[in-house]
């Protein structure tokens, strides 16, 4: 985080530079607390069970818990009225208060008088989230809007349309008794799922709960001191519940102990230090400007209020606000050595104002930046591949395949590594090994059957969506330049990771006006750095730059992910690899090809159509059936559901098939028993490519949700039958 972002008043930063505190040194306790915090969610109303792992974190003090779950210590004396330290411990609230018909979950949300930003439902959209039942946490994906079937009116419109009224929550269930089965309730807690990232030894942290989790460490830390130094004089350090909602912990709190003074540890994003304007008040934030050296402003802004002006009454309140960046979305970024210089200050101050005996030190202890990297969600273990006398291709058999490809890193123009990833799997799934060969846009393909002859080809793309970066700039923010279209909307305020050659760099992606008429925002992503730890950072030019690859099964046999377009189709295709393979019985020529660049523009497949002599008889395009089976979408076109099986692309914006190819495969699919779909679709394929070197090509797809968002959506019934059907056309060639 630099400088003057998030803090009109400097001071914390500036203290730091004078400190010289050492970023790389190794964490104590307090950044390893915050990474455990982060990852635990605590709805307002629903923070009994994040207080009581916290309470088995903090020192061993007698605690006290109130009837909202307040969770406080009395330090020092019992009698007098306290100086309460106080933090609020939770985040937004959305409860379940709608099951659909079709088995997705409509939220509310939860709000008192201090409101939160209702900019903050966006993150539903395309987003894991996690369903709080009784039973247990459940995964569940934000629905989005797919940019294939988006008209330019409902694009005009996205930004207004990206509210509450349309968030849906799918979780794999086929309707609403499915979801009941799975113990889901109207009003069980839906939070979007923790995230945390920092590259290693890097102090700057970026995580979709810190605002809220922030202050946990750094009273951790005081209350540590005061364990083993108690004050002279009477000390509340409380965490509050309901903050979301109308501060109703800190209302209870205020009302139980009386407090004389009150110091309220904030994190509103703007780092404002506030005091309100009454004389005890004024008096406090003098004490604390004279200690520290750092600003206060007197009479409390309403951007650092929080709402707590009016919780505090008449009782003297000082406000200390955490710098936290990019508040209320999916990557707030805060900066590790801003927080422990903080800790220190605060914890000496309320040494000096209970008449604690023993001097607080002076001189800061080591950084709390950890040495290895955060990274959170892990990612997904798919278990083991399948063995090879395994039945093939079935949804338990192709999982195993998905979740690795799902979870690999692959831009356009930078699929090396799915490359490395398609081969490994083949060497371990295929019986014998068989040649493949690397063209010279980097497709991946090998071929079976007779040598000579007009080939049957399959193909399907190894890339995906995402950013290069094309600048860095003055102030340390790098350039960000698309790979591929997807609605720039289902991606501003999330966490990006940059993978340069010495491991990835997390970054907050925001966007800025280009200045020019009719041009869209410039993306730009903030990782933090800037001089020196730049430099050091391994970020080139050219560097890949995409969400966080997860994978996330759902209900039933539905996973969602970004990059299930098309790692669907690759695992097709190694699926019907490994079953082809084991005889070798193949009459006619068959090519399998891993194509590189189709997401801009077909690049590897038309440098292919160039190669192969003489061109393929049949091109089929192993692709996305980007579908309207969403409550977002219009049924009137894409019309395919998920579990009904694979389905023919029969026209799309590329191509036509022609009806009678459609028929046959129709027929064919249904004599082998093959569940099939027709219809019509957006988007482009490969198969297009090889048309005017007088191919006939067509796409075998399957049916999609939110198609080029961070959360795509099928079915792995849906990719078996793409297998299946791949097999049976190579076997039995439609000429």
């Amino acid at each position: 985080m630099k400088p003057g972002r998030t803090v009109k008043a400097s001071a914390c930063l500036g203290l730091i530079a004078a400190a010289g505190l050492a970023a790389a040194a190794q964490a104590a306790s307090p950044a390893r607390l915050l990474r455990t915090a982060a990852e635990r969610p605590a709805p307002a109303g629903h923070e009994r069970a994040y207080l009581r792992w916290l309470q088995s974190q903090l020192p061993r003090l007698p605690a006290t818990a109130d009837n909202l779950h307040d969770l406080y210590y009395r330090l020092g004396p019992a009698s007098g009225r306290p100086l309460l330290l106080v933090t609020e411990v939770d985040e937004p609230d959305y409860v379940v208060s709608r099951i659909t018909r079709r088995g997705y979950l409509r939220l509310a949300a939860l709000r008192g008088a201090a409101a939160f930003p209702l900019s903050a439902a966006k993150l539903f959209f395309s987003s894991p989230v996690t369903i709080l039942r009784r039973r247990g946490p459940l995964t569940g994906v934000g629905l989005a809007p797919s940019i294939h079937l988006m008209s330019r009116r409902r694009f005009l419109s996205l930004d207004r349309r990206l509210n509450l009224r349309h968030v849906y929550i799918a979780t794999g269930a086929a309707d609403a008794a499915a979801d009941r089965r799975a113990g889901i309730h109207l009003l069980d807690p839906v939070v979007i799922e923790p995230q945390l990232f920092a590259a290693p030894r890097s102090p700057d942290w970026l995580g979709s709960l810190l605002a809220s989790r922030v202050m946990t460490p750094v009273l951790g830390r005081l209350l540590r001191w005061f364990q083993a130094h108690p004050p002279a004089r009477p000390l509340t350090v409380a965490f509050a519940t309901q903050g979301y909602f109308d501060h109703g912990g800190l209302r209870r709190l205020l009302h139980e102990l009386h407090p004389a003074q009150v110091i309220f540890l904030g994190s509103t994003g703007v780092g404002e230090l506030t005091a309100q304007a009454n004389p005890a008040a004024r008096a406090l934030g003098q004490r604390w400007a004279a200690d520290t050296g750092m600003e206060v402003r007197f009479g409390i802004s309403p951007r650092a209020d929080h709402g707590v002006s009016a919780a505090s009454g008449k009782t003297p309140m000082l406000v200390l606000d955490f710098p936290v960046a990019y508040r209320h979305t999916a990557a707030e970024l805060i900066n590790l050595n801003t927080l422990h210089l903080f800790s220190h200050a605060l914890t000496g101050f309320v040494a000096a104002q209970t008449g604690t005996e023993a001097a607080y030190p002076e001189k800061l202890g080591p950084g709390w930046a950890l040495n290895q990297a955060v990274a959170w969600p892990m990612k997904h273990d798919p278990g083991p591949l399948p063995s090879r006398a395994a039945r093939f291709p079935e949804p338990a058999t192709v999982a195993p395949i998905l979740a690795r490809l799902v979870q690999v890193a692959a831009v356009s123009r930078h699929e090396a590594p799915m490359r490395r990833a398609i081969r490994k799997i083949l060497r371990q799934v295929l019986p014998q090994p068989i040649p493949l060969h690397i063209g010279p846009d980097g497709d991946l393909w090998l071929r079976l059957g007779p040598a000579s002859g007009r080939a049957t080809l399959f193909i399907a793309h190894m890339d995906e969506i995402g950013w290069t970066v094309t600048g860095i700039l003055p102030d340390g923010e790098l350039a960000l330049q698309p790979q591929g279209g997807f609605l720039r909307q289902l991606y501003a305020g999330r966490i990006l990771l940059v993978h340069t050659a010495r491991g990835d760099v997390p970054g907050a992606l925001h966007y800025i006006a280009s200045g020019l008429p009719g041009r869209p925002p410039l993306a730009r992503l903030d990782v933090g750095l800037s001089g020196a730890g730049l430099r050091h950072s391994g970020i080139r030019l050219g560097d890949p730059v995409t969400v966080p690859k997860r994978w996330h099964p759902l209900l039933g046999d539905e996973v969602a992910g970004r990059a299930l377009d098309d790692r669907v189709g690759d695992t097709a295709l190694i699926a019907a690899l490994r079953e082809l393979a084991a005889g070798l019985r193949l009459r006619h020529p068959v090519i399998f090809c891993f194509s590189a660049g189709e997401e801009i523009g077909l690049d590897g497949a038309r440098a292919l159509a160039g190669q192969l002599h003489p061109a393929p008889r049949s091109v089929y395009a192993l692709d996305t059936f980007v579908s309207s089976d969403s409550p977002l979408e219009s049924r009137r076109y894409a019309d395919a559901r998920l579990g009904r099986g694979f389905v023919i692309r029969a026209a799309d914006n590329s191509l036509i098939a022609s009806r009678r190819w459609v028929r046959e495969i129709e027929a064919l699919a249904r004599r082998e028993h093959i569940p099939v779909q027709a219809g019509v679709t957006g988007g482009g394929n490969d198969a297009s490519a090889f048309i005017p070197d007088g191919s006939r090509g067509i796409d075998l797809g399957w049916p999609i949700l939110s198609s080029h968002s961070p959360g795509e959506i099928s079915d792995l019934r849906d990719v078996a039958a793409l297998a299946r059907i791949t097999v049976v056309i190579a076997e039995n060639p439609l000429h």
